[in-house]
């Protein structure tokens, strides 16, 4: 699950109409300025974000007038030219905001069940930012507030979206329901803003679904990770398969062994994979700041944890012979240990239309794919780039890749959407099953078979030869 993991914003005020509001300027600024350590964000660790720095900076732009329509493209060019001007960071856990004056044109905004939403998040060439307008007092996004007082609802609305973009900074690749809906869309009609005992008097907060109780609150009893399945992997040669939970917690079945697992022990940040050694004596678990965690026979040949790192691990793959093994961040930097080459290459430092999902290794371990959430594949060594989803319509995201005994590679979409290259079959995918929970997963189960798994831990397979049942 692709996530912010400790966020840094940065504020745009577009338009001169700001600088005859320094209330409304000071509030946003103060807003983001007291989100780090607040209860409202302690909610937010249960998804993996588990942290905010203050502010990283703030810029009025008068320079550049503002379209009479804004659209994406005229967004994303101002937050590109203002994080390039500003020396802003523009890492995977960066964010910015743009704010816009009352009555500003966005048609490109969504209509909603109370009119146009004056807010929206969206990502592009490797920001994450949202599109924040001050509502007017007739707008349903006013809510219950005061004429005078539309400032505060801008804060709520700010809100909203820096908590989804937190959450799922990649449209669909993050924390959503089956049915789309992200942690404030949830609780966006529930018209009682928070006021967090550590900004009280500053800005108030839209309320968030809290995972622990079930509810829209605005603080919650309960702040660690909130589980749920985010890799799966065949036990290597043997019977049975694992799934891993954000926790840490591993989930064996049809009679593959259990080794151990992370869940209920403290973690610095969430499990994102999990890979099996060579004869499925053990496997690896990989967390999202680069730790690794090893059990059974497997051996921990190094990690990046405790290291400094430009965007989370996404995954990892085991070389063929279990004595080594790759990690992938977010970004496409490669981080190889054991008998894993370095040497294959990377896109770390290199531009991405979207981020790195997942990785795969060929058969005999001599290179590796990786697959951006857009359906893109890189290729590296003797992978052979047999066809990508890059640049075509998908209904969902891309979350992952396996590669097949005898070579080419399926990919997973959210919605259980399978995408079959280099000659390998297509047997079926969870998207015929109307799945309840996003599919996060896939993993090759012998010979020319398949099974995607979800977040709820739903396994679905496909194919001859398959030992993974449908539960």
């Amino acid at each position: 699950t692709a996530v912010q993991h400790n966020v840094v914003t940065h504020v745009i005020f577009w338009g001169s109409y700001w600088n005859g509001d320094p209330y409304g300027v000071s509030t946003i600024d103060s807003l983001f300025g007291h989100l780090p350590g607040s209860a409202w964000q302690g909610i937010l660790s249960q998804y993996g974000v588990y942290g905010s720095e203050s502010l990283g900076g703030a810029v009025i732009d008068t320079v550049h007038l503002m379209p009479s329509d804004v659209s994406p493209t005229t967004l994303y060019d101002e937050v590109v030219y203002e994080s390039q001007s500003m020396g802003w960071s523009t890492n995977f856990d960066t964010q910015v905001l743009v704010f816009v004056p009352p009555g500003t044109s966005a048609s490109f905004l969504p209509i909603g069940e109370y009119g146009q939403a004056c807010g929206a998040h969206t990502d592009q060439g490797g920001y994450y930012y949202s599109l924040i307008e001050v509502p007017t007092p007739l707008s349903g996004c006013a809510d219950t507030y005061q004429p005078n007082d539309m400032i505060q609802a801008t804060a709520v609305i700010a809100s909203h979206e820096y908590a989804e973009t937190a959450t799922d900074p990649v449209d669909g690749a993050g924390w959503t329901t089956n049915g789309g809906q992200e942690v404030g869309d949830l609780c966006q009609y529930t018209w009682d803003p928070y006021k967090d005992p550590q900004m009280v008097g500053v800005a108030d907060v839209q309320v968030i679904f809290d995972n622990y109780s079930q509810l829209c609150q605005g603080s919650s009893t309960e702040s660690r990770i909130f589980p749920q399945v985010v890799d799966s992997t065949v036990a290597n040669n043997q019977y049975g398969y694992w799934q891993v939970s954000s926790n840490g917690g591993v989930f064996a079945f049809d009679g593959a062994p259990y080794y151990g697992s992370m869940g209920g022990k403290p973690l610095n940040a969430p499990i994102v994979g999990i890979a099996s050694t060579r004869d499925g004596g053990g496997y690896w678990l990989v967390a999202a700041d680069g730790g690794i965690f090893a059990f059974g026979d497997a051996y921990p040949y190094g990690s990046m944890g405790g290291k400094p790192l430009n965007a989370p691990m996404v995954g990892m793959a085991a070389t063929p012979d279990g004595r080594g093994y790759w990690l992938v961040g977010a970004d496409g930097g490669i981080f190889a240990f054991g008998d894993a080459s370095p040497n294959y290459g990377s896109m770390g430092g290199k531009p991405l239309n979207k981020p790195m999902v997942g990785m795969a290794s060929t058969p005999d371990g001599g290179g590796y794919w990786l697959v951006a959430s857009d359906g893109g594949i890189f290729a590296y060594g003797d992978a052979a780039p047999d066809g990508s989803m890059g640049g075509q319509p998908l209904n969902a995201p891309v979350v992952g890749m396996a590669a097949a005994p005898n070579g080419g590679y399926w990919l997973a979409a959210s919605d259980g959407g399978i995408f079959a290259f280099g000659g390998v079959p297509f047997y079926g995918s969870a998207g015929g099953y109307g799945v309840q929970r996003a599919v996060n997963a896939i993993m090759s189960t012998g010979g020319n078979a398949y099974a995607e798994s979800a977040t709820d831990g739903t396994a679905y397979s496909f194919g001859p030869a398959t030992m993974i049942p449908i539960y």
